[in-house]
């Protein structure tokens, strides 16, 4: 026997929308009255299709909404302007809405999902660590001390060799300070190299991709 699902999670993305200081971004409410008439704007959801948790009879159910949605959106050029690199993301949560799916909403700290680094100071109650946010230190005085953010690894070959994140160094207390001014306490030291560990130990443990794989990728 098993249960029915109960519950159905989410994560609040605060680059769709957001009315929560010190962020205000506000939902941009005639593009979505114009993919779905009559839609209460206030209960669009501010998330997207991950990381977030439904049922299968849920998936199947939301999924035609939000492929129609994402397909009105790429054939309106104004609409996809506007909504930018999070226009699926916005087809998504509308799709939530148009089929009455409803998530709850547990924000940084509660979430079973995901820690942002360095915003926040460990995992909490996640279980992964989201790598999107730049984590760079730099010397008090500015100098490049280390660093680690995804947009250094764009190139196709960074897909096909991968490479290990450089070590961190050691910890020593009013030495660093994040590239955005804050300084590198203990605990987020600690967390960034609990991240960065387990990103080069699933590295190491990737088998390298053949050679013949390799000329046919690009």
């Amino acid at each position: 026997f098993v249960s029915p699902w109960a519950i159905q999670l989410s994560f609040p993305a605060w680059f769709l929308h957001s009315t929560s200081p010190p962020i205000f971004l506000p939902l941009p409410q005639n593009e979505m009255q114009k993919l779905s008439p009559g839609v209460d704007v206030k209960s669009i959801p501010p998330t997207g299709p991950a990381p977030i948790v439904l049922s299968l009879q849920d998936w199947i159910k939301v999924t035609p909404s939000w492929e129609r949605l994402t397909a009105a959106i790429e054939a309106d050029t104004e609409v996809r302007d506007r909504l930018g690199w999070v226009r699926e993301m916005y087809a998504f949560s509308l799709a939530l809405v148009e089929t009455g799916i409803k998530v709850e909403l547990r924000t940084e700290g509660q979430s079973p999902f995901i820690a942002h680094l360095p915003g926040q100071a460990g995992l909490g109650e996640a279980h992964a660590f989201h790598y999107t946010l730049c984590t760079i230190y730099k010397t008090m005085d500015g100098g490049d001390a280390w660093g680690f953010d995804k947009r250094f690894y764009t190139e196709p070959q960074h897909a096909l060799e991968l490479t290990r994140i450089p070590p961190m160094p050691e910890f020593e207390a009013g030495k660093y300070k994040f590239v955005e001014g804050p300084p590198v306490t203990l605990e987020k030291h600690n967390a960034i190299k609990q991240m960065i560990d387990q990103i080069n130990k699933g590295m190491d443990l990737a088998v390298p991709l053949p050679e013949a794989a390799k000329a046919r990728a690009f």
